[in-house]
Formats: C-alpha cells, sequence, structure tokens
C-alpha cells in the first residue's frame, strides 16, 4: 500500500473521534430517530445539523491543513504564489461569478463576508 492509498489513518489521528462516531452513527440509524423518546430526540438534535456541521467543518479544516503541510514538505511539489497583478486579473474575471452568487443565495452577502472573514480578508 503506498502513503496515499487511504486517508483512513490519516483522518483517525486528525479528526476529533467523537466526530467521526457521531457521524457514523447517524448513518447507521437514520430511520430510527422517530421512536426516540422526546429526551433522545433531543440529545440527538443538539449534537446534529450546525453543532455536527461546525465540528465536522473544523475536523476537515484541520485535515487539510495536515495534508498541506506533508504536500508542502515534498520537494517534488512546486507552490506558485501569484504577484499582485496576476491575482487581481483572477479577482476581476471572478467578479461576476461571486456577485450572481451573492444575488441568489439567501443572506449570500452575511455568508460571503463570514467566509472572508475565516480567510483572513
Amino acid at each position: 500500500m503506498d502513503k496515499h492509498s487511504s486517508l483512513a489513518p490519516v483522518a483517525i489521528q486528525t479528526c476529533p473521534t467523537q466526530v467521526l462516531t457521531l457521524g457514523l452513527f447517524l448513518v447507521q440509524v437514520q430511520n430510527r430517530t422517530a421512536k426516540l423518546s422526546e429526551a433522545g430526540r433531543k440529545v440527538l438534535a443538539a449534537e446534529t445539523g450546525e453543532t455536527m456541521s461546525r465540528k465536522l467543518g473544523a475536523c476537515f479544516q484541520q485535515l487539510g491543513g495536515f495534508l498541506m503541510s506533508k504536500v508542502k514538505s515534498d520537494p517534488s511539489q512546486v507552490f506558485i504564489q501569484l504577484d499582485p497583478a496576476e491575482k487581481a486579473k483572477f479577482e476581476k474575471v471572478l467578479q461576476p461569478v461571486v456577485e450572481q452568487w451573492l444575488k441568489e443565495t439567501p443572506d449570500g452577502d452575511k455568508v460571503y463576508a463570514s467566509f472572508k472573514k475565516g480567510l483572513g480578508n
């Protein structure tokens, strides 16, 4: 098995165990939630939806950082940083796509602002 054939060991080392376990649990019992007691449904609801999305997002961001550091440490990989003029060209070409997305997405301006803030822009 080569070093890139499986991400499972990386995911297990990088992601919080409860996120992986919860994800597997939800896949297995999704059709049984209606049979849970009200208290059970409340517990499940508290750990799913936005809460689970945030945990998974943090997990995948951590995993992405881990994988990127592995790729960057490989001397055969080359990363190119665009100079400001080239970056401006791409931003100009992509701006209509961004504007269309902002118009079509509910609360798109808030989502986009939050995304840019998360990127440090």
